[in-house]
């Protein structure tokens, strides 16, 4: 069997050693892709830039198609008090916890909030 490489990984050496770690001969493709689309950290001050106002165009856009489907006050009303509670949950999860609740706590994203709570009602 040929290797095809891709992003620095030939894919049957990555199937070879998945199978010989699981003990069974599977369709590997799933674990290729996510090693083969791994992201690095985004460091560049410009395009952290340039994402944050992508996530503002998309932000407006979505809330002006919302509310052109729906043009009433009580939809405005309702969008706006739901993007508020949405950002007050974002600052509570990454501020909050770590500054008042539990100091040991380093937010890295929603994901390991919710692996927070998930291992403090563990112990």
């Amino acid at each position: 069997m040929a290797p095809t490489v891709v992003g620095g990984y030939a894919e049957f050496e990555v199937r070879r050693n998945l199978a010989a770690v699981s003990g069974e001969r599977r369709d590997m493709g799933a674990f290729w892709l996510y090693k083969r689309c791994r992201m690095k950290d985004l460091t560049d001050p410009r395009w952290i830039k340039l994402k944050g106002i992508l996530f503002l165009v998309v932000g407006v856009l979505s809330a002006v198609l919302l509310l052109a489907d729906n043009p009433s006050f009580k939809a405005g009303l309702l969008f706006g008090i739901s993007i508020w509670c949405f950002c007050r949950f974002y600052y509570f999860a990454f501020y909050v916890i770590e500054k008042y609740v539990d100091p040991s706590y380093r937010f890295s994203g929603l994901w390991s909030f919710v692996g927070y709570l998930l291992r403090r009602k563990k112990n």
